[in-house]
């Protein structure tokens, strides 16, 4: 279902006045501190990995990969998730630990994209706000900064990642407000922690980390999700959403009394999102004309319920 903002905003504020709206945010909201969109981050990635100082061989076959890689975007056949897998499980392939310079490269890189970036009021809003638990695909530490800069060190302390199942699910028992890496942070710099594409996703989480998993399936069952800062193919957003559609599935119509979740979009981009989710995702796409809209709707959530 499509809804304007001024409605969006008005379910929205029942859902946060009851408690019930969690908030998942992704790489658009760190966009005006500095940081890379999903696919800039990537391209950025193809570029490190292509310098890497590796055998004369692993570095041939990692070169030609990212050639064809940049070929295909500059031919608008560029399918980043694909490409990352591809590249990501050449580079671990190649064992980085027998290659001590091209490992200091690839975490002096990682360390480069997200240290030493700021703030904006994107994350300033969302941190004063009462939601539940805020919920991110970032890597970044921003939201754990901005906590700190709002005085809410307890929340900058209750920062999870994937590996802390026990800590998230005793957050959400005692409902204890945190924030949640979903796919790791700059604290995790091995190759082999950050999830960076589907593989990662279903190798880390699905399996290894289950309990996670199911912690994530505690907090959609139990809230609404707001989902901003993603954009219509952000991977990140597909692998939840493929998540949400797996394990709460549509029906024909809809009796089940489970949350909905609200993805904030684009209105350019709201017909291919439909056309992708429909009958599967309990999902409304609130539209936006532009990004500063999102202050709007994040201001207006935080008069609402703020964080105290």
């Amino acid at each position: 279902m499509k809804m304007e903002l001024d409605q969006g905003i008005k379910e929205l504020s029942e859902l946060i006045q009851k408690n019930n709206l969690v908030i998942f945010a992704g790489s658009g909201v760190s966009v005006d501190s500095g940081l890379p969109s999903w696919d800039n981050l990537l391209l950025n990635f193809m570029e490190m990995a292509k310098d890497l100082p590796l055998s004369s061989r692993d570095k041939k076959d990692l070169t030609e990969l990212i050639d064809d890689a940049q070929k295909q975007h500059n031919e608008n056949k560029f399918d980043p998730i694909k490409v990352a897998t591809v590249i990501k499980d050449k580079i671990r392939g190649c064992n980085l630990n027998e290659y001590p310079l091209a490992s200091a490269k690839y975490q002096y890189w990682l360390s480069s994209v997200f240290m030493n970036k700021k703030p904006n009021s994107n994350h300033d809003l969302i941190v004063q706000t009462n939601y539940p638990c805020i919920l991110t695909s970032n890597y970044d530490l921003l939201f754990e900064e901005a906590a700190n800069n709002n005085n809410f060190q307890d929340l900058a302390e209750r920062t999870y990642s994937y590996t802390d199942e026990l800590k998230i699910m005793s957050s959400i028992y005692s409902s204890t407000p945190c924030v949640i890496h979903v796919h790791g942070s700059i604290v995790n710099l091995s190759i082999d922690q950050i999830i960076f594409t589907k593989d990662d996703y279903n190798k880390l989480i699905l399996k290894k980390y289950n309990g996670f998993a199911f912690a994530l399936r505690m907090i959609f069952t139990r809230y609404s999700t707001l989902f901003v800062g993603y954009g219509a193919s952000d991977p990140h957003l597909e692998e939840v959403m493929e998540e949400i559609a797996d394990y709460f599935p549509l029906h024909g119509e809809d009796k089940h009394p489970l949350p909905y979740s609200y993805l904030v979009v684009l209105r350019s981009k709201a017909g291919a999102i439909l056309e992708k989710w429909k009958n599967r995702v309990r999902t409304n796409l609130i539209l936006i004309d532009d990004y500063s809209q999102y202050n709007q709707l994040l201001s207006t959530l935080k008069n609402l319920k703020p964080r105290n």
